[in-house]
C-alpha cells in the first residue's frame, strides 16, 4: 500500500524514531562523493586521454574558465565564445587550446582541420558531384 499523499500518525513517527535510535547511518564513515576525494584523476570513472571531446572541452572550461574573447579577430562583443582545439588531438594542455568567437572557430576548423558542419557536408558533396 502506497503512502503517497498521506502522512504518518504521530504514534507511527515515534515508533520509527525509537527503532532507529542507537543505530548508525549506513553511510557513516564512508567518504562523501561531493567531498573532493573523487575529483579528476582520483575518480573511479576517470578515463584520462580516452575521454571524449565533449569531456575535454568541459575540462578546459573547468580549469581555465569560460572563453570570453577571440584570439583571432580580438573581438569582445560576439554573442558566443568557445574553446577551440588547435590540432584536434585534444590533449589536456592549455597550449593546445585557444579562445575563439563562433565565427572564427568555424573558419579555423574548416581551414586547418578540414572540418565541416553536418549540413555543410551535404552541400559540399553536392558541389563535388557536378
Amino acid at each position: 500500500m502506497s503512502m503517497k499523499g498521506k502522512k504518518h500518525s504521530s504514534e507511527a513517527r515515534k515508533k520509527m524514531s525509537e527503532s532507529k535510535k542507537g543505530k548508525l547511518n549506513p553511510a557513516f564513515g564512508k567518504p562523501n562523493w561531493n567531498s573532493g576525494l573523487f575529483l579528476g584523476e582520483k575518480s573511479p570513472q576517470w578515463k584520462g586521454d580516452n575521454a571524449g571531446t565533449h569531456s575535454k572541452h568541459t575540462w578546459v572550461v573547468v580549469h581555465y574558465g569560460k572563453a570570453d574573447k577571440c584570439e583571432i579577430c580580438e573581438t569582445k562583443t560576439a554573442k558566443k565564445y568557445e574553446w577551440s582545439n588547435k590540432n584536434h588531438k585534444y590533449r589536456r594542455n592549455i597550449e593546445d587550446w585557444q579562445m575563439l568567437c563562433r565565427k572564427c572557430h568555424l573558419k579555423y576548423d574548416r581551414k586547418n582541420n578540414g572540418y565541416l558542419m553536418p549540413n555543410e557536408k551535404i552541400k559540399y558533396n553536392a558541389q563535388q558531384n557536378r
